[in-house]
């Protein structure tokens, strides 16, 4: 090997370490010893591609929001162009969207002639003084890659190349996937004919031929979608949208997924009445390692687990998890998927106001739907309909749009309205996907798929809760912070306190939500009793029970536990006493000795 790599690589980490140190030093930033470690084996990963030493893996660099990461990547770039005095050395950053190259670029300060830019967009591309085949480091963006790389390697894509060479270090910053989940449902299929009928007869009677056979075929089974591509001239990269420009956003989507599914076996499944089809999309070439990931998620996303469960090709770098003790999440255990807005925007949005407006003077960040839809409430002018006082203090970001972006990072409230959830065909690909299985060998395990689904919450939570100033770290921990999250019963405080290590977890029943049933039941009870007996401090549960015709076992699971009877009850100066067991309820006041009993 050359000895000048060798030494490039070694001057290359030995400086981007000293310049991490300087940058974090002078933001006043504190890291614990593990932090610090995760970061130089990050770096010395980076360094090891330009020697050579670092295996042909995908290496996933799991740390959490605000320990540096970016800087980290920033600082290797940087000193790389200081140290690579004979230019040999070509690096790729793949980013997820547009806008973090332009932020990337600014935070490097590289010198024009040592970067190019390869987007869509020439007004970003002219942020670079090279062509993107002579620049030492080239940005791009993930789909890019993608496009270019298509049905090709990524040692035979020039575009990619330095000096007529694949780039030596490859840097992938955010969620990774080797392939992704695709599902399509049977319904839609059909509002394409009409579009392709006069155009290309023959498509559409393929296409109502796929449609019959679904209706037909049992949950489980596996069928094999004709070759579209070949057949038809169908592919990602014909003009078919430009062509159809009257493609619903549903339509155009459901002749994207079936270009992908093209001559590719899929697993029928049966949900609600509706007939799909699952199979994956292998979008990434597969010479793309040696690569480094750079995603915060790898720690609570299964993804990553599965794929390391069921392949030998990721390695997890050492990680140092932050501890988020300044973290309060105040969970509201209701439905926050798009469909829970649509049938009660007056209900969620009214409690989202009612807790920034408890806080008038505060700034706050909401992280809610986009509306895509007719019947899709716009949740940011509802809001601010609703919020009092200075309304330019709420910021607001669509789902979506939650990653990557620093411009919340001084904000201590955030509300996550609703969550992103899919359904269960969808986590299913997403198994497959990451397992790397293919769908004629069987199903997904139950099991395997709940914890896709978690981890995919844990994924969204983290990203988005982490816009905020959660995000920052202060000597290993996080910057007090409020955050407030509307997701269903289903989501347990264990997944939130996986996701955020130290944080406390507390239910939020905003004013809005009232008792209902026997719930309200009950506390008009209890109220009524303290009000008729004003010198007793304690009822016992069976008088309370007893009129509402439960047993005990019932009135603790359908009442006590009922979260918003624990709440109202707390605002009522109530609490449940007993020694071994509770055995009711007392008044709580700072002058409150112990009275009679309501037998």
């Amino acid at each position: 090997m050359d000895t000048s790599i060798l030494t490039t690589a070694r001057d290359t980490l030995t400086d981007s370490l000293a310049t991490l140190r300087t940058t974090l030093d002078a933001r006043g930033q504190v890291l614990t010893a593990r932090q610090w470690e995760a970061l130089e084996a990050t770096l010395g990963c980076m360094a090891g591609m330009i020697s050579g030493v670092t295996p042909a893996r995908y290496h996933l660099a799991a740390l959490d929001p605000g320990l540096g990461k970016t800087t980290a990547l920033v600082s290797f770039l940087q000193a790389l162009c200081r140290q690579d005095r004979t230019g040999a050395v070509g690096v790729l950053v793949g980013l997820s969207r547009k806008a973090e190259i332009k932020d990337v670029v600014e935070a490097a300060r590289l010198h024009t002639d040592d970067f190019a830019v390869f987007t869509a967009d020439e007004e970003l591309n002219a942020l670079g003084g090279r062509h993107p085949t002579k620049a030492r480091v080239l940005f791009t963006t993930q789909a890019m890659i993608a496009s270019r790389c298509q049905q090709h390697l990524f040692a035979d894509t020039e575009v990619f190349h330095y000096q007529g060479h694949p780039r030596r270090v490859r840097i992938w910053d955010e969620t990774f996937e080797r392939a992704r989940g695709v599902t399509i449902e049977r319904d839609h299929i059909p509002k394409l004919y009409s579009h392709f009928r006069v155009r290309n007869p023959d498509l559409v009677s393929v296409l109502e031929t796929i449609h019959r056979d679904l209706e037909a075929a049992e949950d489980g089974n596996v069928y094999q979608v004709p070759d579209l591509a070949s057949a038809f001239g169908l592919d990602l990269g014909s003009d078919y949208r430009r062509a159809q420009v009257d493609l619903s956003t549903v339509e155009d989507e459901a002749a994207r997924r079936l270009i992908l599914l093209s001559n590719k076996p899929c697993l029928v499944r049966h949900h609600q009445e509706g007939r799909y089809l699952i199979s994956v999309d292998e979008h990434l070439p597969r010479d793309l390692a040696p690569l480094v990931i750079l995603d915060a998620s790898g720690r609570v996303r299964d993804t990553y687990a599965l794929w390391e469960h069921h392949g030998n090709t990721l390695v997890r770098l050492p990680d140092a998890p932050k501890s988020y003790e300044g973290l309060i999440i105040h969970h509201w255990a209701r439905g926050g998927g798009k469909t829970a807005f649509r049938s009660a925007p007056a209900t969620l949005t009214d409690g989202i106001a009612d807790t920034i407006n408890s806080k008038p003077d505060e700034p706050w960040l909401v992280i809610h739907h986009k509306r895509t839809k007719r019947e899709d409430p716009d949740i940011e002018a509802l809001l601010k309909d609703k919020i009092t006082g200075d309304t330019t203090r709420v910021s607001f970001l669509t789902w979506g749009m939650h990653h990557g972006t620093n411009a919340y990072a001084n904000v201590p409230n955030v509300i996550l309205a609703g969550n992103l959830y899919y359904r269960e065909m969808d986590y299913e690909a997403i198994w497959y996907a990451a397992t790397g299985k293919p769908v004629e060998a069987g199903g997904c395990p139950p099991d395997e798929r709940r914890r896709v689904e978690a981890g995919e919450f844990r994924h969204q939570v983290l990203q988005a809760l982490c816009r905020a100033v959660v995000r920052k770290s202060v000597g290993g921990s996080c910057p007090p912070c409020h955050a407030y999250v509307i997701a269903s019963a289903r989501t347990t405080a264990s997944d939130l306190r996986e996701t955020f290590p130290g944080c406390t977890v507390v239910d939020w029943v905003p004013r809005i939500e009232e008792p209902t049933g026997r719930v309200a039941e009950a506390l008009k009870i209890i109220a009524r009793w303290f009000a008729d007996n004003p010198s007793q401090t304690r009822v016992k549960f069976k008088v309370i029970y007893e009129p509402l015709g439960l047993t005990t076992q019932k009135f603790l699971t359908n009442v006590r536990q009922h979260r918003v009877f624990m709440a109202k009850l707390e605002a009522m100066g109530i609490r449940e006493y007993g020694k071994s067991k509770m055995v009711g309820f007392e008044r709580v006041s700072s002058d409150t000795t112990p009275g009679q009993e309501a037998e």
